[in-house]
């Protein structure tokens, strides 16, 4: 996958969110959390710039098993990171109910399925290598 094709659907996929994410924050009981909502996606997008360029230079380098490394560093990291950031916002907020969980969740699938998409294309790269 090239840069520019990256940033295209990165950026589509923000701006599909951040309008989902505005529509089920003008629902009641979901108005709550729209901060939440926005670090989330904020971290997801960092997350994913940051496996992009890994995953390419990875994907480009001699060493075969570096590119399999770092997809499981990052599916792992991203589950633990994840899971810090739910934990710590729900110890300092203490929300009410678990509607915070709702658009945390709809913010992984989408990234992740955005993530599996494109390290797809760099591990194709790497075979043609």
């Amino acid at each position: 996958m090239k840069t520019n094709s990256f940033f295209f659907w990165l950026t589509l996929l923000t701006l599909i969110l951040v309008s989902g994410l505005w529509f089920l924050h003008s629902l009641k009981g979901f108005d709550y959390f729209f901060d939440f909502s926005m670090i989330c996606l904020a971290f997801f997008i960092f997350l994913s710039l940051v496996m992009f360029f890994l995953g390419k230079r990875a994907a480009a380098s001699s060493n075969k098993n570096l590119f399999t490394a770092i997809v499981i560093f990052f599916v792992f990291g991203k589950l633990v990171f994840s899971l810090i950031i739910l934990l710590t916002y729900h110890k300092l907020v203490q929300p009410v109910n678990g509607k915070f969980l709702i658009p945390f969740f709809i913010i992984y699938l989408f990234y992740t399925v955005f993530e599996t998409v494109f390290m797809m294309r760099l591990g194709k790269l790497e075979s043609k290598q």
